[in-house]
């Protein structure tokens, strides 16, 4: 039964995924939020703060679970798969973000308690292909038309990905080096994001972006679509400060990758002459300096590597995951904030495994 059945009621399409470039210049393509209606709206700023915030907690959580009992890294791994598999919809204008969601959500949390009580991260990859069909049931399950049915499947699958990667925070347990590995690139992410930040802040040319963004205030009826094509509107303005604020520019971003690994190769070289690095870590570390050199030179040289991947990946989930309104959803934010370290979690599991 489809959507051009009058026996079946069609609601609109909430995504309002509308691509509207602003004249000739192409710089704004618009996708309003699916929570049209959300209860808790931020500032971009005060999106991006709260997006560091939530990196940072899930750092020093991290910290805790490794070092204090392991259940608080369950714990923690069963919050942020909730968190992305909720928040990840709703902010990239899914067509129907409730079904996405469920998916999401049911099967992230059994990938989690699977590999928690078994101890085997591989059990992971069978529960992610098991959603895939899932996916495409909750697809069979909608009343609303089925609008867009390959973005729906999308994002469905992604959100899902992105969900179950959370298991890598409890996967590691099992190996012996997993504790400075885990908690070493949770904090070159959250370092990684609060550089970004201060460029935000501190980069040459943000200052005007920044003060459009503090002052300007849009009223509801601004934030219709049609609204950001007129280049006289305030909210034309807006968008551009957006767009500038979120991203900065090319340099800045690799600036911030750069530092990100020149922290991480500091950060390694501190651990090595304190004396931290033992076993396992100390075993690998050995036996690459047989191939590049002695001394802290290994150290170093993982560091500056975990350091710009951490960087990369901020980088690349900034890009992917931005704002395309001037406000965004507290959901969302706090989403976009977890997802770079959750994401790290799963070559850190990668580089111990090759290291043990």
């Amino acid at each position: 039964m489809t959507s051009s059945d009058p026996k079946v009621k069609t609601d609109p399409d909430r995504s309002l995924q509308y691509q509207i470039k602003a004249g000739k210049t192409g710089e704004i393509g618009i996708v309003v939020e699916t929570e049209a209606v959300a209860g808790h709206w931020l500032s971009i700023p005060k999106s991006a703060l709260v997006m560091l915030l939530s990196a940072t907690a899930v750092a020093i959580l991290v910290v805790l679970g490794a070092y204090v009992h392991r259940d608080i890294l369950t714990v923690l791994a069963v919050a942020c798969a909730a968190i992305i598999s909720l928040g990840l919809p709703r902010s990239i204008g899914a067509p129907a973000p409730r079904y996405s969601s469920t998916v999401a959500l049911i099967f992230s949390l059994v990938s989690v308690a699977t590999v928690r009580r078994l101890d085997d991260l591989y059990i992971a990859g069978i529960i992610f292909a098991l959603s895939v069909v899932a996916a495409f049931g909750a697809e069979m399950a909608r009343k609303d038309g089925r609008a867009r049915l390959l973005d729906s499947v999308s994002t469905t699958v992604l959100t899902t990905a992105a969900a179950i990667s959370s298991v890598a925070i409890v996967g590691l347990a099992p190996h012996g080096s997993w504790k400075l590995a885990l908690v070493a690139t949770s904090i070159c992410v959250a370092i990684s994001m609060g550089i970004f930040q201060l460029m935000r802040m501190f980069w040459a040319g943000t200052a005007q972006w920044n003060q459009i963004l503090h002052e300007t205030e849009l009223e509801e009826d601004d934030l219709i679509p049609g609204n950001w094509r007129n280049e006289t509107t305030g909210v034309y303005r807006v968008m551009n400060a957006v767009n500038h604020y979120w991203g900065i520019t090319d340099t800045a971003r690799t600036v911030n990758v750069l530092l990100t690994g020149v922290v991480g190769a500091a950060l390694a070289g501190a651990l090595y002459q304190t004396g931290v690095i033992t076993g396992r870590n100390a075993d690998a570390l050995q036996k690459l300096g047989q191939y590049i050199g002695g001394g802290a030179v290994p150290a170093l040289v993982v560091g500056l590597f975990v350091g710009l991947l951490s960087g990369l990946i901020v980088i690349i989930s900034g890009r992917v995951l931005r704002p395309t309104s001037p406000r965004v959803s507290l959901w969302a934010s706090v989403a976009w904030g977890v997802l770079p370290v959750v994401l790290m979690a799963m070559p850190t599991y990668a580089l111990v495994r090759m290291g043990s």
